[in-house]
């Protein structure tokens, strides 16, 4: 007979492995397309478009992430962990609390401190990073919860 794996083991449960599989799809559309849009842009002279093309291309490369974020509200409406699903709501409050933090603090830098604006683009960076540490952040605490 086989012992059941503790409440919150390790393994992935079966909305986590449809979420890894979904995100993964995901990511690899983004990085098939955002090279080519990448290169059309530099080489704008050779390869000039006009708009609404120019606009259109542009928008892109955001839909896969967006799918990225609607995937994750998705995971969250489908994991039937209660555990999980609150371990999951701490990570994204945590990452949005880093962000917005971030895209507060550098924005009043760069209107009233004098620093170069950065692309808004970098906030979703800044906040997956965030979750992604806050994740690994949760998951030895429970390990050294549990020994």
């Amino acid at each position: 007979m086989t012992r059941p794996s503790p409440p919150h083991s390790p393994r992935f449960t079966s909305a986590q492995r449809v979420h890894n599989r979904r995100a993964l799809i995901v990511l690899g559309v983004y990085a098939l397309v955002l090279p080519p849009i990448v290169w059309l842009r530099a080489h704008a002279d050779a390869y000039p478009l006009q708009q609404p093309w120019v606009a259109l291309l542009s928008l892109v490369p955001a839909l896969p992430l967006i799918a990225l974020f609607l995937n994750l509200a998705r995971y969250l409406s489908e994991e039937r962990d209660e555990y999980l699903r609150l371990m999951v709501m701490r990570q994204i409050l945590v990452a949005t609390t880093v962000a917005m933090s971030c895209a507060v603090v550098w924005g009043f830098l760069s209107e009233l401190g004098g620093m170069r604006p950065i692309a808004n683009y970098w906030i979703p960076v800044v906040w997956v990073a965030a979750q992604s540490t806050w994740g690994l952040i949760q998951r030895f605490r429970d390990q050294g919860e549990r020994s």
